[in-house]
C-alpha cells in the first residue's frame, strides 16, 4: 500500500512541475510581443505559421520555449539576438525547419551539436558566431543542406575537408573565414559547381 501511495504521490508532483505547452495563439503572441514578425501559409491566419522572424529582438533563450507549438515552422531568423547553446535544443526540436539564420548569435559548437536532428534544413546561416572546425562534422547528418554560412568565423581547412564530404551544398559564404586558397580548391574538386558567393537556390 505504501509503495502504491508513493508511486501516485511521485506522478502528481511529476504532473504538477511540467511545463504546460503553449497554445499556438500563445506563442505568436510571445513573437510579436518581442517585436518579431510571423508569416502563415498562403498568408492565411488560419493555416499554419510557416515563418518567424526574431531578428535584431530581445529574444532570449527561455523565448524559444514557446517555438514548440509551431508544427509545420519552415524558417526562423534569430540573427543579432542573444541567444546561445542553452535555446539550440527548442530550435533542434523543430524538425520542419528548412531555413535558420543565427548570423551574430553567439552559439558555438555546443550549440549546433543540438541542431543534428534538423534533417531538411536546406540554409545555414552561422556566420559571425564561434563555431569552429569541430562543427563542421556536426552538419553531416543534414543531408538536404545546400546554403552554409560561415562568412566571420574561426572555420578553417580542417572544416573545408569536412565539408567537401556533403555533396549537397550548393553555396558556401566563407569570406573572413580560416578557409585558405587551398580550402577553396579542395572544395571546388570535390563539390563541382559550388558557389562562395550569394546566388538564386
Amino acid at each position: 500500500m505504501r509503495s502504491i501511495f508513493l508511486a501516485l504521490t511521485l506522478l502528481f508532483c511529476t504532473m504538477a512541475s511540467a511545463e504546460p505547452v503553449p497554445s499556438t495563439a500563445d506563442a505568436v503572441a510571445n513573437v510579436l510581443r518581442l517585436g518579431g514578425k510571423v508569416e502563415y501559409e498562403g498568408g492565411d491566419s488560419s493555416l499554419p505559421v510557416i515563418k518567424i522572424d526574431l531578428s535584431r529582438s530581445e529574444a532570449t533563450d527561455q523565448d524559444l520555449e514557446t517555438l514548440g507549438a509551431f508544427k509545420h515552422l519552415q524558417a526562423l531568423d534569430l540573427r543579432m539576438t542573444r541567444v546561445s547553446d542553452a535555446g539550440m535544443g527548442h530550435v533542434g526540436a523543430l524538425r520542419t525547419l528548412k531555413q535558420l539564420n543565427l548570423f551574430r548569435t553567439v552559439i558555438s559548437d555546443n550549440g549546433l551539436a543540438r541542431l543534428q536532428s534538423l534533417k531538411d534544413l536546406e540554409v545555414l546561416l552561422i556566420g559571425g558566431t564561434k563555431i569552429t572546425d569541430r562543427g563542421m562534422s556536426l552538419l553531416e547528418p543534414m543531408s538536404a543542406l545546400r546554403k552554409l554560412s560561415v562568412f566571420d568565423t574561426q572555420v578553417g581547412d580542417e572544416g573545408a575537408r569536412k565539408l567537401s564530404r556533403m555533396a549537397s551544398l550548393k553555396i558556401i559564404l566563407l569570406d573572413r573565414s580560416q578557409i585558405s586558397s587551398e580550402g577553396r580548391s579542395l572544395l571546388e574538386a570535390a563539390l563541382p559547381g559550388v558557389s562562395f558567393g550569394e546566388s538564386v537556390i
